[in-house]
C-alpha cells in the first residue's frame, strides 16, 4: 500500500511540473483553413464499357434469347442431333418434362413484382453512388 501512495505522489509531483499544455483559441480553425487550401482529389472510375455499348449488348442478348426461344426446334435439334447424343442426355426429355412442371399465379406474379423491384432498386442505387461520388 505505501509503495501505490508514493507512486501516487510521484505522478503528482511529475505532473506539476510538467504543467499542461493547451492549444490556441483559433486552434481549430488554423486546421481548418489550411484543409480548405488544399485541393480537392476526386477520383472517377473509368468506364470500361460506355452506357451505349451497355444497351447494345442487353439488344443483342434480348433478339437472340427471343430468336431462339421461338425457333427452338427447328434450328437447334435439326442442326445438332446425333453430335452430342453419347455425352448429353436427350434435349426433347428435357423439354417435355418441363412440361409437368406447373407453376400457379401467385408464384408467377411474385416472380415478376421481384424482377421489376429489382431493376428499379438497382436504378435507385445507381443514382444514389454517382450523386456521392459527383459531390
Amino acid at each position: 500500500m505505501k509503495k501505490v501512495d508514493q507512486m501516487d505522489e510521484f505522478t503528482k509531483y511529475v505532473m506539476d511540473e510538467a504543467g499542461l499544455e493547451s492549444p490556441s483559441k483559433n486552434f481549430v480553425s488554423n486546421i481548418m483553413a489550411q484543409v480548405r487550401k488544399q485541393p480537392k482529389f476526386v477520383a472517377t472510375p473509368a468506364k470500361l464499357i460506355s452506357p451505349k455499348m451497355w444497351w447494345l449488348i442487353g439488344l443483342a442478348f434480348t433478339a437472340l434469347s427471343i430468336y431462339l426461344v421461338l425457333n427452338w426446334q427447328d434450328q437447334i435439334l435439326s442442326n445438332y442431333s446425333g453430335v452430342f447424343d453419347d455425352y448429353l442426355i436427350s434435349l426433347d426429355s428435357v423439354y417435355n418434362g418441363l412440361d409437368v412442371i406447373q407453376f400457379s399465379n401467385t408464384f408467377v406474379w411474385c416472380f415478376l413484382l421481384f424482377g421489376v423491384l429489382l431493376l428499379v432498386q438497382g436504378a435507385i442505387i445507381k443514382n444514389y453512388s454517382n450523386k456521392k461520388l459527383s459531390s
